[in-house]
């Protein structure tokens, strides 16, 4: 089949909001259809970039159905593994770099199997006529049945009759989660030849267009339709009824089982009476060899640090001790391999080896469990429940035309591909995870020798002879099954992959495909796979196809994507098939406890198929696979249970801490941050039996309200701490002193005593009432329950809390609010009589629903918006002459402010939200000026401004008449240059959160202090050019650097008819080095300054001296705007002449009448010209400069992780050296989409340096990234307790932890002080300088560590960060 005349995508400039997007994409289509009508067939894929923060899983939730027809979803989201990198993986992997999830609405194409079709090579080949290797993000997503690519022998039920015998997709619209951004995205496809063939099993060509004209109408239908993404709800799920049966049931499952043991017992096939060969020629499971193991001790140490490691040694040491695992050195094995940490390879034997005829040595049996729900059911929402529990598995979803949704969350990768390098993996076996800080006692007369329930159980897998038995027959299968290898490597040859509440055997295989393949002739070859099937396989199949009592349809079958360049599947394990039903007309099976509400005729049912299997082999015990059975699908069960309602709480205190929590995840408030404590009890409690709560436990307050304030930051959404009383409420004013200034909204929950205890001597009692004072936004003492209590007044209490923390609907801003609860006795969960009819009154509608009781309507929409989208698109003159006359005079003065510049200087400081960051672009580009941004602004560490953006995409404005063009770079060469990227990448990252984002452990990396030291020493010679001079811009100039008539070319692309660039300087404070004389050839006649906390001391005083009268006539001040949403003073040198207190929106309307249309003013563009050549300037001389230190220096750190940061991280900084460090010496560059930066952030709302650490590790945790801190060793130490906020395991983003040890306070060097003191008195009193030994500090708790030399190092030496390489974190 031959390819579509044309396969492109095209990328438009980035969006703030989602409603600007659809109408460029709109725009697009236009012009699309315009341009390629005439083609009979095409795939045109038109993308908008839109600000972080709204999942693809939450856009796909908010999109309804129009009709009675269910709309098509389909959502798949990348696996995040704990699993080790190896060279062969790293290949197959790299198309699945740049983006994290992607969900799809509607086709536009779809290929669809009928019940007797297989899925094969015809159908891949016509799915790839609609690909192109220079368009990777163009995919096809779907699944087929479980034994699809097998002939689809096994007739599908009728449950799974929707979904065909395999289902693909092309969506018509995409939202996509990619690196640095998100994206929103149609695509338009037609084919009048396909279209016109009647289908059939031997042309299976698929359903779509046959027009562009059709396809653009069926694109812009879709637009109209689509709505805002869901809310960020986490209610529990309502339902009022759930019963459930098995099939086979439990004695069924005995009986079969039994009889399908004694015939592997005997030597027999189960389904016939021809005996095979001998069991005692098959593997059996060896004990745990030191040589292999020694790869299974560097995992334990890369995923959970030392203190993993140094439990399974003593788990070790004490079963060899008792002979159970033979081999006394395993020990000393296992301790070395940690110095080596190295990978063992093997080539793979007997590929060739025909399996037919051998004996059936393992079986795969199933079971499903159905079970019936009364009340509303998203899947998509117990998929979003799914995703949070266990957030490094792979999550799937596809919907049918009948209404039934298959969904999954499977750890299973199946294989990736990138080109023709391929990868793919043995799972087998499966031991639950104990919980955090649950032990098992090693030897019962003595008690202190013991373990981590995890490491025992993570030892039980390894040592069982059936577990063993059954990866080595997967992995041996996979071998020799892969025919489309033609070399196959065992990467991994065992290793435990963990993932949410399970662990599970594991190996990797890697292979070169053949050119002559295609993913059809591999997916043949690989699947099903031992573990869901049995080995050999068609013994296997057989039996199943005879004994097994229900249709798994997709369940185990075979679920992901393909593109030009690259495809993965998985294996749909822990999946579950949902459908709603008509109700049943009996109510004779309801329990009393459901609600009366529910019980109406109207109420919606459905029915919930869950899968799980096992795989029995010899020595199966059938009692434990059960067992097995139920541990796979108890998240699925945990989440559709019932909840317990209101009335049947065992006492007041437990149904008031109920409804507070139900209401807080109702308002999307569902990180709950719990110091441990008693009067907190009822609280905890509640949190722990919520389905949708996620928990953070530490036992140090202040570190806790340090981590919450990060992922509050991140997030965007208040997390809530939870403390006892007393003391534990004071620990938490730091945080709150930073969350109030820095405008983070936060909410702390603190359990006090009664009133009546109160200033009595009680113990660990205080007076908690306001303690935080004017730093809290609002603070509430709630009474504690009792007999004339109201519900409602929770809920309604919640409802403030959350507006007023956020800032909903008010003028004010974000920042932290303080419900202080009071507590009487029980506190435990134990049984006293209440009356719940009057606290339940009014909760009827509530208690059935899972809205909250109190909506906040946000009515702060500017009403400008259209006009802003009108400007962009080009409108009228006079549309803009007539807003403008409706300005009120202060208005017109900021219009006449802007219209008077000449040299105009736009400053922006912190952002916050990263759609105001979209808005600042937007800004910047259509005034032309030239921007100051400080390292907070987004616009620096990892912006692709002035770069094109990765893909092969070009960027393509929306006025722009020829929009439909790309980079047709290839795939192979954008492989070449990632590898080249990834080899010196500073964390070792991707460039997306994607795949098989392997070391998860978080880490410290050290530099010494003489490391860290130029040859004159620390000090102010650190940071000059070698020489003990700073480089200045006026060093630049004189030595003839970007003089008057050099073609500088501007940061940013231009953008032709689009007029604007964004022109950002990246080295403003070096460029203001020397002295104000030098300041007056760049002075600015107008600053437009957005957003506060400028980390550039020098370019504070560089505005302060612009906007100072002189009382020179010839030289006037400049104007001086600040720009924010709210009413705070923010003019520390009392110098802002205009303070414009308005959103973003409008202040692009008043930027937009100021600005004259077409090119940029002469004197506006030279000016913005002298101070880019500077900047350019500054930036080679920096270079060259740091260069030509022979050691290793602060500025040199700064810059180098700056430029090799990949743009799936993100970068917090710490006080002091590193956020000034990384304010100067930052490099522009990233590989994103569009000019958006990494996420970069530091508490500068009051500059602390405490709290570091534990706001690094929650702000890592609000964005779901990898993160790097840059942190002093002063500040280390201030935080160190938070170091236990680090070892989160692999179910959270890792975070790496670049210290900087420059042995004490090394900023104060800079200050007067430090000249007018003698050594002896400045040293002590400020720079405080300190001996510790940080991995000393960092091991104790698990953390890994790794240190540069203690004496001098040469940057020769430094081409990359210390630790281990990894696609998602480092181990630092």
């Amino acid at each position: 089949m031959l390819p579509v005349a044309v396969c492109q995508t095209v990328t438009l400039v980035a969006e703030a909001a989602l409603g600007d997007s659809v109408m460029a994409l709109k725009e697009a289509v236009h012009e699309a259809a315009k341009k390629y009508g005439s083609l009979s067939c095409g795939v045109i894929r038109i993308e908008v970039p839109l600000a972080r923060g709204c999942t693809a899983l939450r856009w796909l939730r908010g999109q309804t159905d129009a009709g009675e027809v269910p709309r098509l979803k389909v959502y798949f989201s990348p696996r995040h593994s704990s699993a080790p990198d190896t060279p062969g993986a790293a290949k197959a992997e790299a198309d699945t770099k740049g983006w994290a999830a992607v969900a799809g609405l509607d086709t536009a194409w779809m290929w669809q199997g009928a019940p007797e079709s297989g899925f094969d090579a015809e159908v891949v080949r016509s799915m790839n006529r609609f690909l192109s290797s220079s368009s990777e993000r163009i995919r096809i997503i779907g699944g087929t049945r479980a034994h699809s690519h097998h002939g689809g022998h096994l007739k599908a039920a009728e449950e799974w009759a929707g979904f065909g015998s395999y289902c693909f997709v092309l969506p018509l619209l995409e939202f996509l989660e990619s690196s640095n951004s998100n994206l929103l995205a149609c695509t338009l496809a037609w084919d009048a030849d396909s279209c016109a063939v009647e289908h059939s099993r031997s042309c299976p060509v698929g359903v779509g267009s046959s027009s562009m004209a059709e396809a653009a109408a069926r694109v812009l239908g879709a637009l109209d339709q689509c709505k805002p993404p869901a809310s960020t709800s986490a209610a529990s799920l309502q339902i009022s009824r759930a019963e459930r049966g098995n099939i086979p049931d439990e004695g069924a499952w005995h009986t079969s089982l039994d009889q399908l043991i004694d015939s592997l017992e005997d030597g027999r096939s189960p389904d016939s009476d021809d005996l095979f060969a001998s069991w005692d020629q098959a593997p059996q499971a060896a004990p745990l060899d030191p040589d292999l193991e020694s790869s299974m001790a560097r995992q334990e140490y890369l995923t959970n640090g030392q203190q993993g490691l140094d439990d399974l040694i003593a788990a070790l040491d004490a079963s060899v001790s008792d002979g159970d695992l033979g081999g006394g050195e395993l020990w000393s094995s296992w301790k070395d391999s940690v110095d080596s940490l190295g990978r063992m390879n093997m080539e793979a034997e007997g590929s060739d080896r025909n399996l037919s005829n051998s004996p059936m040595v393992k079986t795969v049996m199933a079971r499903r469990t159905l079970m019936h729900t009364t009340g509303e059911l998203d899947p998509l929402a117990v998929l979003e429940a799914l995703q949070e529990r266990d957030p490094r598995a792979y999550q799937l979803s596809m919907n049918n035309s009948v209404g039934g949704t298959f969904l999954g969350c499977t750890p299973e990768r199946l294989y990736v591909r990138s080109g023709t390098f391929i990868a793919s993996e043995a799972v087998a076996g499966t031991r639950p995870r104990g919980a955090a800080g649950e032990l098992h006692i090693l030897d019962e007369q003595r008690p202190t020798r013991w373990l981590s329930r995890t490491s025992w159980l993570t030892l039980d897998l390894l040592k069982s002879q059936r577990t063993t038995l059954n990866s080595h027959w997967l992995e041996t299968g996979l071998k020799m099954r892969w025919r489309g290898g033609q070399q196959v490597i065992v990467e991994v040859p065992k290793s435990v992959l963990k993932q949410g509440s399970m662990q599970h055997l594991y190996g990797r295989l890697a292979a070169e495909m053949r050119t002559d393949v295609n993913d059809a002739h591999v997916l043949k070859a690989l699947h099903p796979t031992p573990a869901v099937c049995g080995r050999p396989r068609e013994l296997a199949l057989r039996y199943l196809e005879k004994e097994e009592l229900f249709d798994r349809g997709f369940y185990a079958g075979p679920f992901g994507w393909l593109s030009g360049g690259g495809a993965e599947f998985v294996v749909a394990i822990r999946s579950a098939l949902m459908q709603e039903v008509a109700p049943e007309p009996s109510a004779s099976k309801q329990p009393q406890s459901v609600a009366p509400a529910c019980k109406a005729s109207t109420a919606r049912e459905h029915a919930v198929h869950l899968f799980a299997g096992v795989g029995v082999v010899r020595g199966s015990d059938p009692y434990a696979e059960w067992q097995e059975l139920d541990l796979k699908v108890r998240q699925f069960r945990k989440l559709l249970t019932p909840t317990l309602p209101i009335d049947q709480q065992p006492n007041m205190n437990a149904a008031w801490c109920a409804l507070l929590v139900e209401e807080l995840c109702r308002h999307g408030c569902n990180m709950f941050c719990v110091a441990p404590g008693s009067r907190s009890s009822p609280l905890t409690l509640a949190v722990s039996q919520h389905p949708r709560a996620r928990l953070n436990v530490c036992i140090d307050e202040r570190s806790l309200g340090f981590w919450a304030l990060g992922y509050s930051r991140a997030s965007g959404r208040p997390a809530i701490v939870i403390t006892s009383s007393g003391t534990a409420v004071a620990n938490l004013l730091p945080a709150a002193v930073e969350a109030s200034l820095s405008h983070v909204p936060l909410l702390l929950i603190t359990a006090d005593r009664p009133v009546e205890l109160r200033e009595t001597g009680a113990n660990q009692t205080i007076d908690q009432v306001k303690i935080f004072g004017s730093f809290s936004r609002w603070s509430h003492d709630m009474p504690p329950p009792q007999e004339s209590s109201v519900g409602r007044h929770i809920l309604t209490t919640v409802a403030t809390a959350v507006r007023r923390a956020t800032a909903a609907g008010e003028g004010s801003t974000a920042g932290p609010v303080h419900l202080n609860i009071q507590l009487r006795e029980p506190l435990a969960p134990i049984v006293v009589p209440w009356q719940p009819v009057r606290f339940s009154s009014g909760l009827q509608t509530w208690s059935t629903s899972q809205v909250p009781f109190t909506t906040t309507v946000d009515a702060r929409l500017s009403v400008t918006r259209d006009d802003a989208r009108l400007w962009r698109e080009g409108s009228a003159p006079a549309r803009l002459s007539c807003i403008a006359s409706s300005l009120s005079s202060e208005m017109g003065q900021l219009v006449a402010c802007l219209q008077s510049a000449r040299r105009g200087l736009i400053v922006v400081g912190e952002m916050l939200d990263a759609s105001e960051i979209v808005q600042v672009v937007q800004l910047c580009k259509q005034l032309g000026w030239p921007v100051a941004a400080d390292i907070l602004s987004g616009l620096r560490v990892g912006s692709s401004a002035g770069s094109r953006p990765s893909g092969g995409d070009r960027v393509a404005g929306k006025s722009d008449r020829s929009p439909i063009t790309t980079n047709h770079m290839s795939s192979d060469d954008r492989r070449s240059s990632g590898s080249e990227a990834s080899a010196s990448r500073t964390n070792g990252g991707s460039d997306g959160n994607s795949s098989n984002g392997n070391t998860n452990c978080n880490g410290v990396a050290v530099f010494g202090s003489d490391t860290i030291s130029a040859a004159a020493g620390v000090g102010a010679n650190t940071h000059g050019n070698g020489n003990g001079r700073a480089v200045s811009a006026k060093d630049c100039i004189s030595a003839g650097a970007g003089g008057d008539g050099e073609d500088v070319e501007l940061h940013g692309e231009r953008h032709g008819e689009l007029g604007g660039s964004l022109c950002v300087l990246h080295h403003m404070d070096h460029v203001l080095l020397g002295d104000k004389e030098w300041w007056g050839s760049i002075k600015p006649d107008v600053i437009l300054q957005i957003g506060g906390h400028l980390t550039s001391k020098r370019l504070c005083q560089f505005m302060e001296w612009s906007a100072q009268d002189s009382g020179n006539v010839d030289d006037p001040p400049a104007k001086w705007i600040f720009v924010a949403q709210n009413t705070e003073r923010h003019d520390a040198s009392h110098l802002v002449s205009m303070r414009a207190t308005i959103d973003l929106d409008t202040l692009q309307i008043v930027a937009a009448i100021s600005s004259t249309p077409g090119p940029t003013p002469p004197h506006a563009s030279e000016f913005a010209r002298l101070l880019i050549a500077l900047d350019k300037s500054v930036s080679s001389e920096v270079d060259g400069a740091l260069q030509t230190m022979p050691m290793i220096t602060e500025p040199y750190v700064a810059r180098r992780l700056s430029s090799l940061l990949p743009s799936a991280h993100a970068l917090f900084l710490g006080n002091s050296m590193p956020i000034r460090d990384m304010e100067m010496y930052a490099r522009a560059g990233g590989g994103g989409v569009g000019e958006l930066g990494v996420p970069v952030a530091a508490n500068r709302g009051a500059s602390g340096i405490d709290g570091v650490l534990s706001t690094a590790a929650g702000f890592a945790e609000g964005l779901t990234r990898p993160t790097t801190l840059v942190v002093g060793d002063l500040s280390f130490l201030h935080d160190v307790n938070g170091l236990n906020l680090l070892r989160g395991g692999e179910a959270r983003p890792p975070l790496t932890v670049l210290l900087i040890n420059n042995a004490g306070g090394a900023i104060f060097s800079f200050l007067p002080i430090a000249d007018a003191l003698p050594q002896e008195t400045f040293t002590p009193l400020w720079a405080t300088p300190q001996n510790t030994c940080f991995p000393n500090v960092a091991t104790p708790v698990g953390i890994t560590t790794k240190c540069g030399p203690s004496g001098p190092v040469s940057q020769r030496d430094v081409h990359k960060p210390v630790g281990s390489t990894s696609k998602y974190g480092s181990s630092g």
